[in-house]
């Protein structure tokens, strides 16, 4: 259809040429000779145009239309009638605008498009102001710097009404340099563009029946291929609405709609995800408040019972101080618990950072180790440490370190009877992984396999009754240490045969530090 059109206006601008006056040069020989009764005016410039031939004194010698007036041109009258080439492109095009500005004053702008022999167009720019004086020019070889009302007729090609008029000067054989004048009707451009308008709505009524058509098959098509997956996505969306979460679909098809599905799938997915992780928490919230009242509220009922007992005179001399070391202890135990949930609490707020920095870890584990070595002896368990003899950097908070370190022996000496050996080892697992592996185990009674699973969860303890000593948050609150150091700590299970409980840390080594042999 798109060819159908390209043909037809090329028919009618065919028949345009034709009668375009670029041909006028073609009939050069015949000007020369000054045969101008030859000319085929009609085929030159079509039925409703004419000519005329002006002498060097711009006399007439010669009109092909005698019933056409023309005035007296002077010099500078012929001066601004744009001048057609002989370059067989175009001819003279002239463009005329009135422009008024902002302190009401009125300005004219004719521009003249011609082209030369070499293909280039040239373009002269003429500024004039309300009484036709020249106030800006591009043609530098202008001799004249104001126009009469005549003159810018000519200019401005507006001097007859229905024909455009240009120029052609020629010199001919016997040396003479005439001038003729060329008066092409404005109608024939309308008659030629009606043709094309024509021939235009014609190719494109046909063209918009063809279009029609084509957008109906390709709208049954598109309603065929389209209406499964819509109706899928739709079914799914209303059963995931409804509260059926983890809604999939299956579908295989045009390669946009199963990327749809699958981004569906992936969303349906992640909300079934993000909805049992939300009920999860909140589960774990109850059971935690659960836990913190009934940490809290048995220490508070004795103390307030031997409190009043005292008080009400129930107690004797006797047995006073038994009822206040019995007090004394549960306001012990009770600020252990308060400052347990409080650390806990203050590792788990958004603003929580660690006053991390580069510590040697072999150093820093040996020191510690070596502080707890004398409790340990003393509270009757042995400690055998394997840690070797290298420079290893890691960027860590020691106080926070010391705490998780602190929690896990702590754990395993509430769970261990006397004489229990608690085992210390410190080795790097690669120099690729950038990665140092720290093992606190033991080989106490070790940790039930229903209660290994939870270890890390808050308020978790070694018996099943909550009368057990201690909060349950020491390893919770070793694990968000550990994590905040972007390491990880976990129970092995099962452990390593010579153990029976046994907790693993890794932790990342710094970048900017090599893992080097100890200098000491």
């Amino acid at each position: 259809m798109f060819a159908i059109i390209c043909v037809s206006t090329a028919r009618v601008i065919g028949k345009m040429i034709r009668i375009m006056p670029e041909q006028i040069s073609e009939y050069l020989d015949i000007m020369q000779s000054e045969k101008y009764e030859e000319l085929p005016v009609a085929e030159m410039l079509g039925d409703d145009g004419y000519l005329f031939i002006l002498d060097e004194q711009n006399q007439i010698i010669y009109q092909s239309n005698a019933d056409i007036n023309v005035p007296d041109l002077s010099e500078k009258d012929l001066y601004w009638i744009p001048e057609y080439t002989t370059s067989d492109i175009s001819s003279p095009t002239v463009s005329s605008q009135t422009y008024i500005d902002e302190n009401n004053q009125t300005f004219y702008i004719v521009t003249v498009y011609t082209w030369e022999t070499d293909k280039r167009i040239v373009e002269n720019i003429y500024v004039l102001n309300e009484t036709y004086d020249i106030i800006y020019s591009t043609n530098n070889e202008c001799p004249y710097d104001k126009l009469t009302d005549n003159e810018y007729l000519y200019l401005s090609d507006t001097s007859a009404k229905d024909y455009s008029l240009t120029k052609y000067s020629f010199t001919t054989d016997n040396g003479t340099k005439n001038t003729m004048l060329i008066y092409i009707s404005r109608t024939i451009e309308d008659r030629i563009y009606q043709k094309l308008n024509r021939v235009l709505s014609d190719s494109v009524l046909w063209f918009m029946i063809f279009y029609l058509i084509t957008i109906a098959i390709f709208i049954f098509w598109m309603t065929k291929k389209v209406k499964k997956p819509l109706r899928l996505l739709h079914n799914a969306l209303e059963a995931f609405n409804n509260g059926e979460r983890g809604q999939q679909i299956n579908y295989s098809g045009m390669h946009e709609f199963v990327q749809i599905c699958s981004s569906f799938n992936e969303l349906s997915r992640l909300l079934t995800e993000s909805e049992n992780r939300r009920k999860q928490l909140e589960k774990e919230r109850q059971e935690m408040l659960t836990d913190i009242s009934h940490d809290l509220k048995t220490p508070i009922t004795i103390i307030q019972g031997y409190s009043k007992a005292i008080q009400d005179g129930l107690v004797s001399t006797e047995e006073l101080p038994n009822y206040l070391n019995a007090i004394e202890v549960k306001a012990e135990t009770l600020n252990e618990l308060i400052n347990a949930f409080h650390e806990y609490s203050k590792l788990e707020h958004p603003d929580f950072m660690l006053s991390a920095e580069p510590c040697d870890m072999c150093i820093f584990l040996r020191d510690y180790l070596a502080n707890q070595y004398n409790d340990l002896s003393i509270s009757g368990y042995q400690l055998d440490v394997d840690i070797p003899e290298l420079h290893i950097v890691c960027n860590i908070d020691q106080m926070q370190m010391k705490r998780a370190l602190s929690n896990i022996l702590s754990n395993s000496i509430k769970y261990s009877p006397k004489g229990t050996i608690l085992f210390c080892t410190l080795t790097v697992l690669s120099s690729e992984n950038k990665n140092i592996r720290i093992v606190l185990a033991d080989n106490g009674p070790g940790i039930p396999q229903n209660m290994a699973e939870k270890i890390f969860e808050p308020f978790v303890v070694g018996e099943t009754s909550r009368s057990h000593q201690g909060s349950g948050l020491g390893l919770a609150i070793c694990k968000k240490i550990i994590e905040a150091h972007k390491g990880t700590v976990r129970l092995i299970s099962p452990p390593e045969e010579q153990y029976k409980t046994e907790f693993e840390i890794l932790l990342p080594i710094s970048e900017k530090h090599d893992v080097e042999k100890s200098s000491e």
